[in-house]
C-alpha cells in the first residue's frame, strides 16, 4: 500500500500559518501532522511509500527542509489517501479497500482506494473535493470522521491530538525516554534543574532531547518541550507545545510555539499559536478572554468565524516581531514577517506589515531575516526565499 498525504482549498483557513508551510507540516499535539502519518505507517506495515499533495513553493521547501523524496506512486494498486485535516487518525488502522471517512458535510477526509476508484482520483479533485459525490458512490462503506477546518481548532483539540500522539508514538517513547511513573518522558540527555517542578498530573509531559528546564520553571498537564529548547522561570501548563531550539519565559497556557521561537520574558499566552522564528518582546501579553465571557471571534478575510470557545488567544506567523509591553486581544491574526511596536487596532494583520502603517521593505525584511537566523547558523535557500517572495504578490 501506499500513502498519500495531501492538503486541500481549506489551506488559506490556516493563515497566518500557510506562507511557508503545507497543512501537514503544523505542530498538532506533539508533533507535526506528516510524522503522524509516518508513525502510522510504521503500524500499518507493508508501506512503498508516502507522497505528499500541496502548493508548488511550500511543498519544494518542505521537501528540502526534511530531506525528503516525494515518492512516485503507482495508480493501479491499493492507494491510501489522506487530507492534511483529519484528526481521528487512528481510524486509518481498520480502513479497508474502498472504505473512506467524511467530515459533517460529506468531504473526504481518508480514502483507501483501488484500480477504479483511483481512476477517478486526481490532485485537482483531492484539492477541490469536486468529484467527492461520485468517489464515495464506489465506496463500499463511508463514516465520518472529526477534522480541523481552521487553524485556531488545533488549540481546541490539543487535548484529542495529545491522546493520538501517545497511541501512535507509544513505541518510540518507551524505546528513547526515560519512563517516570506512567505518564512523565524525559529523554535521558534532557537537562532537569532540581529547582524545577514537574508534575503531569492525569495528562503526559514529554521533555526530548538536549531539552534544558532551569531552575523556577514550572510544568503542569499536558505538555511538549522540544529538542534543545530552554525553559527559564517558566509556567507552563494544558496541552502546551513547544519546539525545538526555542526559549520561553512567561505564562503559557494551551499554546503551541513552533521551532526557534523566542518568548523569553515575562508575559502571558494562552490558547494562541506561534509559527517559526517569531520574537516577543518583554512584557507582550495575550488576552484569551472577553471580560463578557463570549465566545472569541476570527475575521478571515470578508468573513468573521466563530470559534464557539471563550478562551482562545491569538495566531502569529512565521517570523512575526512583537516589541516590549504590547497588549494583544483575543481572536487576533498576525501575518507572516509583521513587525508591531505599538497595540494592533485591527484584529487582522496583512503578511509584511511594519507596524500596521506600511508594507515591510522588502529588502530590509530580506536583511532582517538572513540576520536572525544566521544567529542560529541557518542560511536560508532559493527556495525558503521564493516562500518570501509571495507574501509580496
Amino acid at each position: 500500500m501506499h500513502i498519500v498525504l495531501y492538503e486541500d482549498y481549506y489551506y488559506n483557513l490556516f493563515f497566518p500559518l500557510i506562507g511557508f508551510h503545507p497543512i501537514f507540516d503544523l505542530y498538532a499535539g506533539f508533533s507535526r501532522i506528516y510524522e503522524k502519518i509516518f508513525q502510522l505507517s510504521k503500524i500499518l506495515k507493508h508501506i512503498e511509500g508516502i507522497s505528499f499533495i500541496a502548493r508548488k513553493n511550500q511543498l519544494n521547501y518542505f521537501l528540502l527542509k526534511n530531506k525528503f523524496e516525494n515518492s512516485v506512486y503507482d495508480f493501479s494498486e491499493d492507494v491510501l489517501f489522506i487530507n492534511s485535516r483529519l484528526v481521528d487518525i487512528e481510524k486509518l488502522l481498520t480502513l479497508q479497500k474502498n472504505e473512506a471517512l467524511v467530515d459533517a458535510s460529506n468531504e473526504i477526509l481518508a480514502i483507501r482506494a483501488d484500480k477504479q476508484i483511483i481512476s477517478k482520483i486526481t490532485p485537482k479533485a483531492l484539492f477541490d473535493h469536486m468529484n467527492d459525490k461520485l468517489i464515495l458512490s464506489l465506496c463500499s462503506n463511508v463514516n465520518q470522521a472529526d477534522s480541523i477546518k481552521y487553524l485556531f481548532q488545533i488549540i481546541s483539540k490539543q487535548d484529542k491530538f495529545f491522546d493520538i500522539d501517545l497511541f501512535l508514538f507509544k513505541n518510540k517513547l518507551h524505546s528513547e525516554f526515560k519512563k517516570i511513573n506512567h505518564n512523565l518522558y524525559i529523554h535521558p540527555d534532557a537537562k532537569i534543574n532540581k529547582y524545577s517542578s514537574i508534575d503531569p498530573g492525569n495528562g503526559i509531559i514529554i521533555i526530548d532531547k538536549d531539552a534544558q528546564i532551569n531552575p523556577f520553571t514550572e510544568i503542569r498537564g499536558s505538555s511538549y518541550i522540544g529538542k534543545n529548547s530552554i525553559l527559564d522561570r517558566a509556567y507552563v501548563h494544558d496541552f502546551t507545545t513547544i519546539g525545538s531550539n526555542c526559549k520561553i519565559s512567561g505564562e503559557i497556557e494551551n499554546t503551541i510555539i513552533s521551532d526557534y521561537t523566542n518568548k523569553h520574558h515575562t508575559g502571558f499566552f494562552g490558547h494562541s499559536y506561534l509559527g517559526e522564528w517569531v520574537n516577543i518582546g518583554a512584557m507582550t501579553t495575550t488576552s484569551d478572554l472577553k471580560n463578557n465571557y463570549s465566545t472569541i471571534r476570527f475575521n478571515y478575510r470578508s468573513s468573521t468565524v466563530d470559534s464557539n470557545e471563550i478562551k482562545m488567544g491569538s495566531l502569529f506567523g512565521d517570523h512575526v516581531k512583537l516589541a516590549i509591553g504590547l497588549m494583544i486581544n483575543c481572536g487576533t491574526i498576525i501575518g507572516e514577517c509583521s513587525v508591531l511596536f505599538s497595540n494592533p487596532k485591527s484584529k487582522t494583520i496583512p503578511p509584511a506589515t511594519w507596524d500596521e502603517t506600511k508594507q515591510y521593505d522588502y529588502h530590509h525584511l530580506i536583511d532582517n531575516i538572513k540576520k536572525v537566523m544566521k544567529r542560529r547558523n541557518i542560511e536560508p535557500d532559493k527556495s525558503y526565499l521564493d516562500l518570501i517572495d509571495e507574501l509580496y504578490d
